[in-house]
């Protein structure tokens, strides 16, 4: 009995805490929303809202926002990865595919792009792509590694 009890208090405590989540997060929507009421040619409000979507885990309403984003600032490279990052919490590999390589096409040197290309490569089992991105990720910065494997180790001269 003791611990069907605690069961349940936990699980009210979870329900309530996405629950203020959800609730702040709804805040922070209206707040962007007025800011993009009145200037909607600026891309920045659709990325903080669409951020915020991401955060609370609405990776499907967070996609249009992003997108409009994208459309606003075509050459603004965080404008087409933001909704890789929604795509792949969705399973769409493939549009999360178009937006990291757009990604990375307009700022070759940024290796989260290329990185997270190669983790949409390999959900498709595109081995080869994925080990060219990620290849490519580590010659742009060898620490970025730590992104999906924890620290990369590099081998030193003993004394």
């Amino acid at each position: 009995m003791k611990r069907l009890i605690t069961f349940i208090l936990i699980f009210a405590f979870l329900i309530l805490a996405v629950a203020v989540v959800r609730g702040e997060s709804n805040k922070d929507i209206r707040a962007i929303k007025k800011i993009i009421l009145k200037n909607s040619g600026d891309a920045i409000p659709y990325l903080q809202m669409g951020h915020t979507l991401l955060k609370s885990g609405q990776y499907q309403e967070a996609t249009i926002p992003l997108t409009k984003a994208n459309e606003l600032e075509p050459h603004y490279a965080e404008a087409h990865y933001s909704p890789g990052i929604a795509y792949g919490a969705l399973g769409k590999h493939l549009e999360k595919i178009k937006v990291f390589e757009e990604t990375t096409r307009i700022q070759p040197s940024f290796a989260g792009g290329h990185f997270k290309l190669r983790v949409a490569h390999t959900a498709l089992e595109r081995h080869q792509e994925a080990g060219e991105s990620y290849k490519l990720a580590l010659k742009i910065d060898i620490s970025a590694g730590a992104l999906l494997h924890g620290p990369v180790l590099i081998p030193f001269k003993q004394i």
